[in-house]
């Protein structure tokens, strides 16, 4: 689907893309899809340079497979970013929390290649995640953020509509220092069956 002369996107298997591009218009020229388990490895490699560039705190300890396989397990989108063939990016959304109370809250992940920063990606990405969610159940969308000074995830998270709820200092620890978790958040599309 040609956007502007010379973008284009493409979201696999989502009927509402040509209504989200034409929407959102994203400027990286490569397409968004659901991740697939061939995306698995460019994806591992990815967060590693991700984690290792900018975001300390962002590390986690289960395997790709197992997380990606419990957020599609929960009906949850789980999205990578192509360019010319290769992944560049992925976001997903997991629960909040588990007990039953937060079940229509939900927090996001993105990550782009650290040499695509500013190229649009980590937006597009976003907002297609926010567009998925909203078809949903969800009411609110949590991003936490590792390290305070990871301006680049702030101001995406800003632009599209999320507000600073607040700051856990020094909560985490990699890399030889400590790293604090910026918390935002974000209203979602009110839908049927989140009447609590």
């Amino acid at each position: 689907m040609v956007l502007r002369a010379s973008t284009w996107a493409r979201l696999k298997s989502d009927a509402d893309a040509g209504k989200f591009d034409d929407m959102h218009g994203p400027r990286f020229a490569g397409r968004r899809h659901g991740a697939g388990r061939g995306d698995l490895r460019p994806s591992c490699a990815l967060r590693r340079g991700f984690v290792r560039g900018r975001a300390p705190a962002a590390l986690r300890n289960d395997a790709p497979s197992r997380r990606r396989a419990d957020v599609l397990g929960r009906g949850l989108p789980y999205l990578v970013a192509e360019r010319e063939g290769r992944v560049v990016g992925y976001s997903y959304a997991t629960p909040y929390r588990a007990r039953s109370a937060y079940r229509f809250t939900i927090e996001n992940s993105v990550y782009v290649e650290n040499e695509l920063s500013g190229a649009g990606i980590g937006r597009a990405l976003l907002a297609a995640l926010i567009a998925r969610c909203e078809t949903g159940e969800w009411r609110q969308m949590i991003a936490v953020i590792g390290d305070s000074h990871n301006a680049p995830s702030i101001g995406l998270h800003a632009r599209l509509g999320f507000r600073p709820i607040g700051t856990l200092r020094a909560v985490g620890f990699k890399f030889g220092r400590w790293v604090d978790s910026v918390l935002m958040q974000r209203e979602l599309e009110a839908r049927a069956g989140a009447s609590g």
